[in-house]
């Protein structure tokens, strides 16, 4: 956005913060922050900069070769990695023994081996979040993750090789009481009245995963979520149940995106779907029938 370059200046020298992190999702992002980071420099930011994201962690050499001012990259999960980093910022002598970072070291990109992903995510606090909220028609809204990672391989995906590569379980939840606890937090002290879970496939396939949304439903009604707020959920057309998706219903889904992705077999062959034309018309139906909103 015009301005946008300059704002992020301003704010940037007036946090005089020791680092700063940059989330790079896509490579076609990075001749942009490769632009913004030389306008911080430029603006006399001395801070030391990392990024993490799906593309630096499949591709840190290319990063790091592409972004001169880049000054080390986070891979995969960036919590414990990140804070270890903030802890030895003055010693780069001692970068090597960071798990799960590269950086440059005498003209040559190092990437250390990968930090193995956490297991147990209820370890993890809950995530700082923005003053300002985002709102749709005045309603505050809020982002809000459940799981990491997916057991599918679809070939257009990046979860599969951001999670995969990394030693550690394919999927990981938290246990669903956490997310009502901090979905009742949010709704006390924040007013949020819509939550957008952007798990990767909150999935209801599988015993476990069943049980985990059986348990999260449970838990909703014991925190008095139920009826009073509103949530949307991401998952694969074979995920879909009528008795489930009735029960979500029944305490405040709203819509399912769902990844229908082709409508040829021939189509969700060459992704690597698993799925068939029939059971991305059979999700559509049932949602139309138990009144939840479907996208795509």
């Amino acid at each position: 956005a015009p301005g946008a370059e300059e704002s992020v200046v301003r704010a940037v020298c007036e946090e005089d913060a020791r680092l700063v992190g940059f989330s790079v999702i896509f490579q076609y992002n990075l001749r942009d922050y490769g632009e913004l980071m030389t306008a911080l420099r430029k603006g006399g930011v001395q801070s030391h900069f990392t990024a993490g994201g799906h593309y630096p962690s499949l591709r840190p050499e290319n990063t790091l070769r592409e972004i001169p001012e880049l000054d080390t990259v986070v891979r995969f999960e960036g919590e414990l990695t990140a804070r270890e980093l903030l802890d030895r910022l003055d010693r780069p002598e001692s970068w090597g023994e960071i798990a799960g970072l590269a950086f440059r070291r005498d003209g040559e990109v190092v990437v250390n081996p990968a930090r193995p992903l956490i297991e147990d995510l209820d370890r993890l606090p809950w995530p700082a979040r923005a003053e300002q909220l985002q709102s749709v028609r005045g309603i505050p809204m809020a982002p809000m993750l459940a799981s990491r990672g997916c057991l599918f391989d679809c070939s257009f995906c990046s979860i599969r090789q951001f999670y995969g590569q990394a030693p550690g379980p394919l999927r990981r939840t938290r246990s669903p009481e956490d997310v009502a606890r901090e979905m009742r937090y949010l709704f006390d002290a924040r007013g949020v009245r819509l939550f957008l879970f952007q798990d990767d496939d909150f999935a209801a396939k599988t015993e476990n995963q069943r049980d985990w949304v059986g348990r999260f439903l449970l838990a909703l009604d014991q925190e008095r979520l139920s009826g009073r707020i509103g949530w949307k959920i991401s998952c694969r057309v074979d995920d879909i149940e009528s008795e489930i998706m009735t029960r979500c219903g029944e305490r405040g889904l709203l819509t399912v995106y769902l990844g229908i992705e082709s409508g040829s077999p021939s189509g969700l062959a060459t992704l690597n779907k698993r799925a068939t034309v029939e059971q991305n018309l059979r999700a559509m139906r049932i949602l139309k029938e138990t009144g939840v909103d479907a996208d795509m």
